[in-house]
């Protein structure tokens, strides 16, 4: 490669001229090499950024590349690429302080690195990632700022979404008062919480070099393994009952088995209830259940027997009763008989008639239930009140009484007052005779 210059004119003779011929083969290849590593340069950088700039600050413009157009929804070349157009752009909450932090980058002559909110076209506010460096002339006045922009917007969220989300599970999982274990698909150890230390007796490190089967045994890794061989039909959790310690140490725990997956990986939540104190009382309870049922079957037991009694004793009541009839009439009515005879036309005649009945109801009250027993007479009323009684209900009249007990009216009429106050008799409509009567007929 060769460049030719021409001048006319030479020592003053105008028809004369100079050709010189210069090989530029050596700088063409540096120029060529020099567009290649530029071209090198852009692809890396768009590969990695999502534009790039160049600011000219004392010209106070930008070059930057097309991509930051379309990354802002702008039309190629309509908007000035200036300084004051990315100010513009700027969260106005933010100017003051991207501004300031410029400044101290040129005072300290060290690389520019800033995040802010750069506005869309369409009023959206971009998080931005701004990486440049600044060049000096040889007076140390800044005189350009080359540099990379990447939208982080959508970076920071997830990486803020990720940051809360292990937050709320180291809370959740460190927090709670129930024993909860993380394992991998071995069954090892990976996280432990405090409740399950103090459940174990082991303090975190130790856990961590333990598996579940040495906690729970072979139930816990029957249960892992049901659950890593359904993996790939489902990816539910499962509740099992699992047994930590012996004897009087012994522990029940009510535990929920819960996949996790993130990315290939695959790990295992247990987390535990110690119903420990519950299952001792339902078994308490159903000890309790099993006395009382057969508390209860005694006592039905023993109530069938005590029927089969009391019906004995009513029978041999009822068969006193007849046996006691009987020898009253064959007994004593044939000399009750011969005494009614002997004493016809007398007074005494109707004190035999209060004998008859008198022996009627006795064999009544051996042979009857318990209300026959009581009778129309109460316990409270004496024997001179029985035998007045026994007449009042035959429809003897006081002085009738009197007669044949041998007794004066006054006394009868005193004993005929103190029945009727012991079976509240207070009205004095109310008939002696005829409420004797109707007693003897509901009893």
């Amino acid at each position: 490669r060769y460049q030719f210059v021409a001048r006319a004119g030479v020592e003053e003779e105008p028809q004369v001229g100079l050709l010189a011929a210069v090989d530029v083969s050596e700088q063409d290849a540096v120029f060529r090499a020099l567009e290649d590593d530029a071209r090198h340069l852009r692809a890396l950088v768009e590969s990695n950024f999502d534009a790039y700039y160049v600011w000219h600050i004392a010209a106070g413009y930008h070059e930057w590349s097309p991509q930051l157009d379309a990354w802002l929804g702008l039309p190629p070349g309509v908007h000035p690429h200036t300084y004051d157009f990315w100010i513009s752009r700027l969260h106005p909450s933010q100017r003051e302080a991207a501004l300031a932090h410029y400044e101290a980058c040129v005072r300290e002559r060290r690389p520019y690195e800033d995040e802010y909110l750069f506005r869309r076209e369409d009023g959206e506010y971009l998080l931005i990632a701004d990486r440049g460096i600044l060049l000096f002339d040889e007076q140390g006045e800044p005189t350009q700022l080359v540099g990379v922009m990447r939208d982080v917007t959508e970076e920071r969220g997830a990486r803020r979404a990720l940051e809360e989300s292990e937050t709320l599970y180291r809370t959740l999982f460190q927090a709670t008062n129930n024993p909860a274990l993380r394992t991998d698909k071995m069954g090892h150890c990976i996280e432990a919480n405090e409740a399950a230390s103090q459940l174990l007796g082991l303090s975190r490190e130790e856990l961590l070099l333990t598996a579940v089967d040495d906690h729970f045994g072979d139930q816990a890794m029957t249960t892992l393994q049901k659950l890593t061989e359904a993996e790939g039909e489902r990816f539910d959790a499962v509740s099992v009952e699992l047994r930590a310690g012996q004897g009087e140490e012994e522990r029940v725990l009510a535990t929920s088995v819960v996949p996790s997956q993130v990315g290939e990986r695959v790990t295992y939540f247990w987390l535990s209830t110690d119903v420990t104190d519950l299952r001792r009382l339902n078994e308490a309870l159903a000890q309790s259940r099993q006395l009382l049922r057969a508390e209860v079957t005694a006592r039905e037991e023993y109530a069938a027997a005590l029927k089969v009694i009391l019906e004995q004793v009513r029978q041999e009541r009822v068969d006193g009763r007849r046996a006691i009839l009987a020898d009253l009439d064959r007994l004593v009515a044939p000399m009750l008989d011969r005494l009614e005879r002997s004493l016809e036309g007398r007074p005494e005649a109707a004190y035999l008639e209060a004998v008859r009945q008198t022996l009627a109801d006795i064999a009544s009250s051996v042979g009857g239930t318990d209300a026959d027993a009581a009778g129309p007479m109460p316990g409270p009323l004496t024997r001179k009140e029985l035998e007045i009684a026994q007449l009042v209900k035959l429809g003897k009249s006081t002085d009738e009484i009197a007669s044949i007990l041998h007794i004066s009216s006054a006394t009868v009429s005193y004993h005929r007052k103190s029945i009727r106050g012991k079976f509240g008799i207070t009205k004095k409509r109310v008939r002696l005779d005829r409420y004797l009567l109707d007693a003897e007929a509901r009893g």
